[in-house]
């Protein structure tokens, strides 16, 4: 207890010392926004009692300094900063010592305000502490950074607070010496969370600290250790002098390089272990001297690249000189290739070691997901045939009639968002375009429209996945198609008709989803592929009265999407084609209100064959969602027209779609009459 209170009296004393000498600053001619580079020729100043000090200093926000240092003889300054103030936020400030010796490196420093976002960076020289932001009265430190790549650092802390918390600061080691290193620092009464260390070369000769907060919290933090960098301290993920704030919550340790050794670890409830590709059955990742406390964290595990391990090899994870505690532990981690293989990895302890064997190899369920995004372009494609031979079809044939055997013009837009069941399910919005020109010529028995089309349609899908081995993805995407075609219809004066239509042309559809393997890993394709459709369709209109008809209707519609690949995070995947055939009977009834206005309303059911996606990935078939069932289909609609039968005519319809499919459909048409 004696020991604790010296140390908090020495912590106290310094802190005030500091506070009370950056009080003391007197603002100098500088101002924000400068950029300054002293080589050792510019007279050394002093501010405010710091003797041989540079960097602006006012008593408002600061922000945009760039000094650097780069000193090769000469006398050098104390302390260096980026900029100072007394209580405003202090952000965005770099300094970068490149040769000479200085006591104390500052991106940014508010005494009492918030240092936020503060660069400090060396590569050569000599710095006693180096901090990428300070706030040592009552304000905090967020946000800032320190990157060593040279040079000696006594110390090195990301962002330090006094009384405030110090979050989500950073500090990135490639080279040079150190003896501490804190991702963040709260001295008195803050916590220490979201800050990381990242280290892949150079030499600590003590510690490593992603949080340190004498008696808040310091959670959330990150130390990562990769490359061969010389660890000759303890790896702690969080640290506290006294009280009884939580260090171990969240904290994680990710070793990304076999045969890495340090002093001990300590304080961390994940541990990820990247396994390298040159890593053999036997080899090793971690070695520690200590000790190591290990019990109720979560392991988990990864690749770098491919792998040599086959079921049943073993590898060390943790190795203890003394003893490892590893009660609680997760009893079971997973090793990801690419998005498409998992290695399930038994996990085991003797005295002093944690082992990981290969238990087996699977595909990722997850990647059923790439395939959801295959079927919802194939399913904006039927949106665009079910606009094209219900009223875009009817559309062209009203256009051509009276118009003297004439090529007249028309066109159909229509919009419409649905929910496929796919054994799990897609949304699919968009909308679709047709243009194009009819004609209609009139033999004894009846009469014979045909035309010529361009479709366009863009339209945005999500898609929603659940899995019972792994966790539910969500996608999401967009899809767009253009091609042309023929339509027609052969209608006998008896009401009777047979009508068809042929499209051809091209799908482009973009996927992505950051649910898939790895969390937080974006896995994406950008593919296209030809398109044809065709449709045939028979049934008869009937006159019920003076205004009122009826249209009973069977159909086939066959819509295919050529197949296509991607490489998608190192893994190939081999899309099949698409077929979808669908059965449509209905009947639609209109009526005729006034001289100008035409109503109408159907029913329908609709049946899909097929629409299955299947797919590969390295050779091996994936889980295929299909659109196979049957779906009920309400429409309403009203048509209008001018008195003289001239000029434009304009037809709005709803659908509602129920069963397999589900959601809402509109369709507005136009058609001119010359």
């Amino acid at each position: 207890m004696k020991k604790i209170k010296r140390i908090m009296r020495k912590k106290a004393a310094a802190a005030i010392a500091i506070t009370l000498a950056g009080l003391l600053l007197a603002p100098p001619a500088a101002l924000a926004g400068e950029t300054k580079t002293y080589t050792g020729v510019e007279p050394l100043q002093t501010i405010g009692g710091y003797a041989n000090s540079f960097g602006p200093t006012n008593l408002t926000n600061v922000s945009g300094n760039k000094i650097t240092i780069n000193y090769s003889s000469g006398p050098s300054p104390d302390i260096v900063w980026g900029a100072y103030s007394s209580s405003a936020d202090v952000s965005d400030n770099t300094v970068t010592i490149g040769g000479g010796t200085v006591d104390s490196v500052r991106g940014g420093q508010s005494n009492s305000g918030n240092s936020i976002g503060n660069t400090s960076i060396i590569s050569g020289g000599s710095v006693s502490f180096l901090f990428g932001g300070v706030s040592p009265n009552s304000g905090s430190a967020i946000g800032n950074r320190v990157t060593i790549s040279g040079g000696h650092v006594s110390q090195v802390v990301g962002g330090y607070a006094y009384i405030g918390n110090a979050s989500d600061n950073t500090v990135t080691i490639s080279g040079g010496t150190m003896s501490l290193v804190h991702g963040g620092r709260s001295i008195i009464a803050g916590n220490a969370a979201g800050n990381s260390v990242t280290i892949s070369g150079g030499s600590v000769s003590i510690n490593v600290v992603g949080g340190d907060s004498y008696s808040g919290s310091a959670t959330g933090n990150t130390v990562t250790v990769s490359g061969t960098p010389t660890l000759n301290g303890i790896l702690f993920g969080g640290y506290k002098a006294s009280g009884s704030g939580d260090v171990w919550t969240g904290n994680t340790l990710n070793v990304k390089n076999s045969n890495m050794a340090a002093k001990g670890v300590a304080n961390f409830q994940y541990y990820n272990f990247y396994l390298p590709t040159a890593l053999a059955a036997g080899g090793a990742m971690l070695s520690v001297t200590n000790a190591a406390d290990i019990h109720d964290s979560t392991i988990g595990i990864r690749f770098l690249g491919g792998t040599s391990l086959q079921t049943g090899d073993t590898v060390t994870l943790l190795h203890s000189g003394s003893t490892i505690n590893a009660v609680g532990i997760n009893a079971q981690a997973r090793g990801l290739i690419g998005i498409a293989r998992i290695y399930d990895f038994a996990l085991s302890t003797n005295a002093n070691t944690l082992y990981a064997t290969v238990a087996g190899v699977r595909q990722n369920s997850q990647v059923k997901a790439l395939s959801e995004g295959q079927i919802s372009g194939a399913a904006f494609l039927n949106q665009g045939a079910d606009m094209l031979t219900g009223q875009s079809l009817q559309n062209a044939r009203g256009a051509a009639a009276g118009a003297g055997g004439q090529s007249t013009g028309f066109a159909a837009l229509g919009g419409s968002s649905l929910r496929y069941e796919t054994g799990s399910h897609v949304d699919v919005s968009g909308v679709s375009l047709v243009i194009g020109a009819a004609q209609e010529t009139a033999t004894e028995k009846g009469t014979l429209t045909r035309g010529l089309f361009l479709e366009h349609g863009r339209g945005n899908y999500s898609t929603y996945n659940s899995f019972s081995d792994a966790a539910s993805v969500k996608g999401e995407g967009n899809t767009s198609y253009l091609g042309a075609g023929w339509l027609g219809r052969w209608q006998k004066n008896s009401g009777h008709y047979l009508e068809g239509s042929l499209r051809a042309g091209r799908v482009s559809n973009k996927f992505g989803s950051n649910d898939i393997g790895t969390a937080g890993t974006h896995s994406s394709f950008d593919v296209s592929a030809p398109y044809y459709g065709l449709h045939i369709g028979l049934g008869k209109e009937t006159n019920l009265g003076k205004n009122s008809k009826r249209d009973v209707y069977a159909k086939l519609l066959w819509t295919h999407q050529n197949g296509s690949n991607a490489a998608v995070q190192g893994d190939d995947f081999r899309f099949a084609a698409v077929d979808s055939l669908r059965s449509l009977t209905g009947v639609k009834w209109s009526y005729k209100s006034n001289e100008t206005t035409t109503l109408r309303t159907g029913v329908a059911y609709q049946y899909e064959f097929g629409g299955k996606a299947n797919a590969t990935v390295n050779g091996s078939a994936v889980e295929a969602p299909g659109m196979k069932g049957g779906t009920g289909i309400l429409e309403v609609g009203l048509t209008k027209e001018s008195k003289d039968g001239k000029g434009a005519t304009l037809d709005i319809g709803l659908q509602g779609f129920c069963g397999k499919t589900r959601g809402m459909g509109a369709t507005v048409q136009a058609a001119w009459k010359f």
